[in-house]
């Protein structure tokens, strides 16, 4: 011991205690300091979730409300060119489907109706139409079966308006 005594004195004993002392306070601060963050830390990622949750909900309901409110505002452009974008194929198809079926309705309404004055040109057009593209239309089964119970249904009555003419021609001939 007495060599050792020789070697270190109280002083340079007190210097590396101090020496040690001072890496281990850092040490268990950095590991304390490095704890708290991570709490932390997770504590306020944990919040910011929540809130921007609630804060996007709150955002979109205002916006949905907004935008049904007042569709045409400036601010929405954005929103309604990338709506139709993701959705143009269904709009197109839907619009141009729509708006044929709706404008020949309207068209043939209009213009075969009883009381425009040149409605027999339309309806003699719709004929001429079916009759020159015949070979478009004689295989459709609506087309057929249309025709022919519209056949059926003139000859039945044909039938029926002769048989009365023969009773007739019956009653007078007596």
């Amino acid at each position: 011991m007495e060599t050792l005594r020789l070697l270190y004195d109280e002083n340079e004993v007190d210097r590396i205690a101090q020496k040690v002392l001072d890496a281990t306070k850092e040490k268990i601060n950095d590991q304390i300091t490095d704890k708290i963050y991570d709490s932390l830390s997770d504590y306020l990622y944990e919040h910011y979730q929540n809130n921007k949750d609630k804060i996007m909900d709150e955002l979109i309901r205002e916006i949905s409300d907004d935008y049904i409110t007042n569709p045409d505002n400036y601010k929405f452009r954005e929103l309604r060119t990338k709506i139709f974008h993701e959705h143009k194929l269904e709009i197109l198809e839907s619009l141009t489907d729509q708006a044929i079926t709706v404008s020949m309705e309207n068209i043939l309404c209009e213009y075969t109706h009883r009381d425009y004055t040149f409605n027999w040109k339309w309806k003699d057009g719709i004929v001429a139409l079916i009759l020159k593209d015949w070979d478009l239309f004689k295989d459709d089964e609506r087309i057929n079966y249309q025709f022919g119970r519209e056949i059926d249904r003139l000859k039945s009555r044909i039938i029926s308006l002769e048989e009365k003419l023969r009773t007739v021609s019956e009653a007078v001939e007596e």
